[in-house]
């Protein structure tokens, strides 16, 4: 009995012995070469999921409430649509990222969108995504991006895009890109490179909140669309695009088309020899007071409908050098300007068209003293025909309080121009300069002092130089 036990025991030692060399095999193989390699892999990859790679390309997104955002191709993007994200991570969680549409809905989204190559189409990207608030391009790498057209079009509560680092250098398409952001007040583009873009139709148009924009590096030598470029644009008072070279540019229907606040520009440089479709180019611009389209080219084009419908408070309309087709012009092509507008033009056609009644023609610089002024819905050559006084060409029975512009009422500030001002309780002064307090009591401007001595030949932006009133 007892030889019986000591081989049963002996047994179980030399199971519990070969066991145990099992185990330090295994733990041997576990930490060879290639299971090393693998476990560095598994961690890197872990690594990546959570932190995008130092040689990915990333987009991080910030949406700020509940919301169904669906990153999906559709027009104007079936062709070149976006390159979809190998990783998409939401608050910190690697989701499917094999569909084309994604939906992102929870309170509070921080979004990372990962590419592993670089891309060349990021084309309605964002289309739709009315919640998205943020945007950070700064790690996007965009060296070989060619499309980016409807990027983030219909983003209508998106305040802000950083677009630190991006390169647009090869980008051939931009048209819709910021369509419809109506939340968007500001926008830093001051390092877009513009010289392969070819299409910028819609690129800016219905971004309401828009109050400045500046294009003054825009290179547009190849562009050959531009309609609609910046409908809708509401709010911005101000366009300056006197650097735009449009050699090639074809397409301009609707280009400032109910820009509402603007009341001048300049599209002097203007070449639309190539142009055959000008319709609705100002329409509703009502606060467009100065209008320069001085070297546009007619010549092919075709149709010009409502180019000025609703242009009702233009007060100057050059078109002296424009190369006009006489049956383009009609009588009713000045039938929505106002009553009053001075037409700037040495052609014989535009001269001889019906015309508001008060209008003239007159390409001097100093236009305004030849505008007629209209009283009671009379027209008159100035207030002081019918001994009335005369503020930015505006006739009052007797001076309103409040602040004037001295060159509105008489561009050069010539003795008498503010005959109807009292010094009593008036500050003199011009931009930049301190107020100089005036204490002499007289109804009548006799001597014009250093401040008032403004001489311009700008009629649009001449240096300010103000009387303010008091009660």
């Amino acid at each position: 009995m007892i030889h019986l036990e000591r081989k049963e025991s002996h047994y179980y030692k030399h199971i519990q012995h070969n066991s145990s060399n099992h185990k330090n095999a295994n733990i041997s193989k576990m930490f060879s070469k290639r299971n090393i390699i693998y476990i560095f892999l598994k961690i890197f990859i872990i690594i990546c999921i959570i932190k995008p790679c130092e040689n990915s390309s990333y987009i991080n997104i910030t949406i700020n409430k509940e919301s169904n955002c669906k990153i999906y191709s559709s027009s104007p993007c079936d062709e070149n649509s976006f390159i979809k994200p190998d990783q998409i991570i939401i608050n910190g969680q690697n989701i499917n990222s094999n569909e084309n549409k994604y939906n992102f809905e929870s309170s509070t989204n921080a979004i990372t969108l990962i590419w592993n190559n670089k891309i060349n189409s990021s084309a309605c990207l964002f289309r739709g995504c009315k919640d998205i608030s943020e945007v950070d391009l700064s790690g996007f790498d965009s060296s070989e991006l060619e499309y980016m057209q409807g990027m983030f079009w219909n983003c209508e509560n998106l305040n802000s895009i950083n677009f630190k680092n991006f390169d647009s250098s090869k980008v051939i398409d931009m048209h819709y890109t910021f369509r419809n952001c109506q939340n968007l007040s500001s926008l830093d583009i001051s390092n877009f490179d513009t010289s392969s873009v070819e299409n910028m139709g819609f690129m800016f148009a219905e971004t309401k909140s828009l109050i400045s924009l500046n294009l003054s590096h825009f290179n547009t030598s190849k562009v050959k669309i531009m309609y609609d470029m910046f409908k809708d644009c509401t709010s911005l008072s101000e366009i300056d695009i006197s650097n735009f070279d449009t050699s090639n540019l074809i397409k301009i229907s609707q280009m400032f088309e109910n820009c509402i606040s603007l009341t001048s520009l300049n599209l002097s440089h203007f070449k639309t020899s190539l142009v055959n479709n000008m319709i609705y180019i100002f329409n509703n611009c009502y606060n467009l007071k100065f209008l320069d389209i001085s070297n546009f080219d007619f010549s092919i084009t075709t149709n010009m409908t409502g180019i000025f419908d609703n242009c009702s408070n233009l007060e100057y309309l050059n078109l002296k050098n424009a190369n006009i087709k006489a049956d383009l012009f009609k009588n009713e092509t000045f039938s929505d300007l106002s009553k009053n507008f001075v037409l700037c033009t040495a052609d014989e056609h535009l001269q001889n068209l019906e015309r508001p009644e008060c209008s003239v023609i007159d390409c001097g610089e100093a236009w305004r003293k030849t505008q007629k002024i209209i009283h009671n819905n009379e027209c008159y050559d100035n207030c002081s025909s019918i001994q009335l006084y005369e503020y930015n060409h505006i006739c009052y029975e007797s001076c309103p309080k409040g602040t004037y512009n001295i060159n509105w009422v008489c561009e050069d500030c010539a003795p008498n121009c503010l005959a109807c001002l009292s010094f009593d309780n008036c500050i003199l002064y011009k931009e930049g300069n301190q107020p100089t307090h005036h204490t002499q009591s007289t109804t009548h401007y006799k001597e014009p002092t250093e401040e008032t001595q403004i001489k311009t030949n700008d009629i649009l932006n001449p240096p300010q130089c103000y009387f303010s009133c008091e009660e």
